[in-house]
């Protein structure tokens, strides 16, 4: 189970981050750590950054300040109508397969 877990642990990650931070809302890695273990994922403060160096790596905007501790945050722009409708009228007739 444990394996599986470790599977969807950056999913899991990326969601907390989309869920409960923006530019004025972040979370520390002892905060992310205690969400993450609410979901039944546990991990070291290290483990954190490298995971988030990682989302970034993969496309997923996550930004990062440093005050006493390091603070994570998603700068993602909310799913909008408008952005359904370019989105939609880019890939029409174009096959998606």
């Amino acid at each position: 189970m444990t394996k599986d877990k470790n599977k969807i642990k950056l999913l899991v990650l990326w969601d907390i981050l989309c869920k409960n931070t923006d530019e004025n809302h972040a979370m520390n890695s002892d905060e992310i750590r205690e969400e993450l273990a609410k979901r039944g994922i546990s991990v070291m403060r290290k483990v954190v950054a490298t995971d988030i160096d990682a989302l970034n790596k993969y496309g997923y905007e996550v930004l990062s300040y440093k005050k006493k501790y390091y603070y994570y945050y998603d700068v993602s722009r909310p799913f909008t109508s408008d952005f359904y409708c370019a989105t939609t009228a880019k890939t029409k007739g174009k096959n998606m397969e």
